[in-house]
This record gives C-alpha cells, sequence and structure tokens, in this order.
C-alpha cells in the first residue's frame, strides 16, 4: 500500500491493508494507524520525497524476503482487530 498523503488522521485502508498481509508505505503526515509503520521494521514511514519513496519500493524489490517480513509483521500488529 502506498499511502503518500500529506495529512490524514485516521484511515481503515491501512489496516485492511495489513490484515490482508500486504506491506504499507505511509508519509509521515499520516497520523492514526500510519504511526504503526516503524520505518524499516514492518513496513516505511517517509518524507514526502520522491527519492526516499522510490528507495523504498527498491527495497522491496531487491531486498530478498522484506515484502514477506514487513507483510507477516503487519498482519500480526492487526491481528486483534
Amino acid at each position: 500500500l502506498l499511502f503518500p498523503a500529506r495529512a490524514a488522521a485516521r484511515n481503515c485502508t491501512i489496516c485492511d491493508a495489513r490484515a490482508s498481509g500486504m506491506c504499507v508505505m505511509v508519509s509521515e503526515g499520516v497520523l492514526g494507524n500510519g504511526l504503526a509503520a516503524e520505518n524499516g521494521v514492518n513496513g516505511f514511514r517517509l518524507p514526502l520525497e520522491r527519492q526516499a519513496w522510490v528507495d523504498g519500493i527498491l527495497r522491496y524489490a531487491t531486498e530478498s524476503g522484506l515484502l514477506d517480513s514487513h507483510g507477516e509483521r503487519g498482519k500480526a500488529r492487526v491481528q486483534d482487530l
């Protein structure tokens, strides 16, 4: 899930994406559910700079197992929902 919003307080889309095992990339302007994205641990929380987003996408494309591990951690984070 790419969520490059300038500002957002709460968005169920992030929880839905995680529940399905998707990885999330959110901007630093996304509060609420976006704060659960620990940069590099269970997704990416990034500044609204093009290169930061390109770098995050490239990490998912090139680092073996990163998509799976972030997807699993994100899914576990919303399991109680």
